[in-house]
């Protein structure tokens, strides 16, 4: 894939906390990334790991570029209450149902940190988009996008109770669920991470993921929930996109501006 990173900027924002009401940095950092490419040509914002300041990020996204324009993909961890830990666990449901009235289309999987709405409500049934696809991605499924067909599998590989944390297998066996010809994505999505090594540089995550990925080959394969220093890499032909705490912003058509609010 032809792959350009046009500019960058860093989003300031209050601070997480830890139990003692203390924070290691001044602000959390997000990082703003217009790109481009020949071969995608797309207007699409891919993004995960906001966690509390998803709202207030799309407030000030809206002012820089016409959201209208862009469909929305997010690979989980979309919500938080600025505490660290467990204790920030929260429904994405707000911040969903606010942006998706101002996109073209939004399609997503949950993360570790995400919860549902209270039952009986489920995400899959309250969000709709303006062409009438759904924006929740079930488990192990394709979904027929103008993007291309889009799969994805919510949250990480965990054995501690969580809507979105599974025992290994499970897991994996919803992810091996693409690798049927019938169902092979142009795009997959998991919240959780890879781990491989790239340019003799280990990246961390679960090796087992990684192996599944190479096996699907999806065109593209977008992840989040640890942070890679690599925003893209290759692997057998598969471009992935590490979108831990960054928003990637595929060939907008105006000129950039830079956020004066921060």
């Amino acid at each position: 894939m032809n792959f350009n990173i046009i500019k960058e900027e860093v989003w300031n924002f209050p601070p997480t906390l830890n139990r003692y009401g203390k924070s290691r940095f001044p602000n959390d950092i997000k990082n703003i990334i217009y790109v481009e490419s020949d071969d995608f040509q797309h207007q699409v914002i891919m993004t995960s790991d906001l966690h509390s300041h998803s709202i207030e990020l799309f407030r000030r996204l809206e002012k820089v570029i016409p959201l209208e324009e862009f469909d929305v993909i997010t690979a989980g961890d979309m919500s938080g209450k600025l505490i660290m830990g467990p204790d920030s666990d929260s429904d994405t449901t707000p911040f969903y149902q606010e942006i998706l009235p101002k996109v073209k289309s939004l399609y997503l999987i949950q993360g570790n940190h995400d919860l549902p709405p209270s039952p009986p409500l489920h995400l899959r049934n309250i969000l709709i988009n303006k062409d009438g696809t759904r924006p929740y991605l079930e488990d192990g499924k394709i979904q027929n996008t103008p993007l291309g067909r889009i799969g994805g599998v919510h949250g990480i590989i965990s054995n501690k109770p969580h809507p979105y944390k599974k025992s290994e297998w499970k897991y994996l066996d919803d992810l091996r669920e693409f690798r049927k010809p019938k169902n092979k994505p142009d795009i997959l999505i998991t919240h959780d991470t890879p781990k491989f090594t790239y340019n003799n540089h280990e990246f961390i995550g679960n090796h087992k993921i990684y192996e599944e990925i190479l096996k699907i080959k999806p065109k593209m394969y977008l992840y989040g929930h640890c942070h890679h220093h690599e925003i893209h890499t290759v692997h057998e032909g598969i471009n992935f996109f590490n979108l831990d705490g960054r928003v990637l912003i595929w060939n907008a058509k105006q000129p950039l501006v830079i956020d004066e609010t921060q």
